[in-house]
C-alpha cells in the first residue's frame, strides 16, 4: 500500500469538521472563548472531531494504519508462519545433483552377448549406466535392466566400441564395464566408475557450482601376462611400473607419455606389443 500525507480517517475528519461548523455543533456549546466560528482549531472542536472520527473510523489512529496480525494462520512456501507485512524477496536456491552416470546420453544400438548360454542378441537399443553397472535395453516399449554380471560383452555399432565384463576377463576383476582401447597380446582397457563432485559455490564471490555433480571417472588398465595392472597416473610412476624393461622406460621418456592421455597410452601399448 502506498503512503499518503492524509490518512483515510483524516480525510473524513475534515468533512466532519465542515459538517459540525455548518451546523454549529460543538462550537456553539463550547466553554472556550468565542472566536470566529470558521476557525478550525478550537480545542473543543478538535476533541469532538477526534472522538467522532475514531468512533466511526477506528482503523486509523494518529494517521497510521493498523495491520491485523495473521501470525498463526498464514504460512510461507516453506511452512513457516509469517506476518501480513512479510515480503518474500527471494526463494532460497534448492541444490540438487546434476549430471548422470550414462556413457551415452541417448540410446545406442548394440550387439549384446549374454552370460550363461553365450547367446548374442543383435541390434538392441541400450544405454550404459556405469554408476549402477547396468545395461538398460528397450524391449516391447518397456525398459529392461541387465546387470553387468548378466553379460559377457557388447559392441556399440555406431562407434564400433567393444565393452567387456569380468565374465570375459577374470572373475576377480572389478565389476562393471571395461572398454577395449587396444586389443593385442598386451591389452589396454578403460574401466568406468562414478564420483560425486561436491558443490563449491562461494556466495560472496558468486563463483563455483551450486549443485553436486555426478562425474565419470576413467581408470586405465593394462593386461600384461594375464595380470590386470592399473596404469599409474604420473610419468615417473609409470616408468617405475615398467622398470623391468628398459626399452619401455626409454620410450615413455622420449615420447613424453602422459598417462592421463588416452592416445598416449594407446601408443605406449602398441609399442609394448612390438618388443
Amino acid at each position: 500500500m502506498s503512503k499518503t500525507y492524509t490518512t483515510f480517517g483524516a480525510q473524513y475528519g475534515y468533512q466532519i469538521i465542515h459538517i459540525l461548523m455548518n451546523n454549529n455543533i460543538c462550537t456553539e456549546h463550547s466553554t472556550f472563548p468565542s472566536h470566529s466560528k470558521h476557525t478550525l482549531f478550537y480545542p473543543g472542536l478538535i476533541i469532538c472531531v477526534f472522538l467522532v472520527s475514531n468512533l466511526f473510523f477506528p482503523e486509523t489512529i494518529d494517521g497510521q494504519q493498523v495491520v491485523p496480525s495473521t501470525r498463526g494462520s498464514v504460512k510461507d512456501p516453506f511452512g513457516d508462519f509469517m506476518n501480513l507485512g512479510t515480503k518474500i524477496t527471494e526463494i532460497p536456491y534448492q541444490s540438487s545433483i546434476k549430471g548422470s552416470g550414462y556413457l551415452y546420453e541417448n540410446w545406442v544400438m548394440a550387439d549384446v552377448m549374454m552370460a550363461g548360454q553365450k547367446e548374442i542378441f543383435r541390434d538392441l537399443m541400450v544405454k550404459i549406466d556405469v554408476q549402477h553397472n547396468l545395461l538398460e535395453r528397450q524391449y516391447n516399449d518397456e525398459i529392461k535392466l541387465l546387470n553387468a554380471s548378466q553379460t559377457i560383452s557388447f559392441t556399440v555399432k555406431s562407434d564400433k566400441d567393444t565393452f567387456l565384463t569380468r565374465n570375459a576377463l577374470d572373475p576377480n576383476y572389478p565389476n562393471g564395464f571395461f572398454k577395449v582401447l587396444y586389443n593385442g597380446e598386451v591389452r589396454l582397457l578403460i574401466h568406468y566408475l562414478t564420483d560425486i563432485k561436491k558443490a563449491n559455490y562461494n556466495v560472496a564471490l558468486d563463483v563455483g557450482n551450486k549443485d553436486d555433480e555426478i562425474i565419470i571417472v576413467n581408470q586405465y588398465y593394462v593386461i600384461l601376462e594375464g595380470d590386470l595392472l592399473p596404469v599409474e597416473t604420473t610419468r615417473k610412476k609409470l616408468i617405475r611400473q615398467f622398470d623391468s624393461n628398459n626399452q619401455v622406460g626409454d620410450y615413455i621418456r622420449d615420447k613424453k607419455i602422459n598417462p592421463k592421455n588416452e592416445e598416449d597410452l594407446i601408443n605406449l601399448v602398441q609399442y609394448i606389443n612390438t618388443i
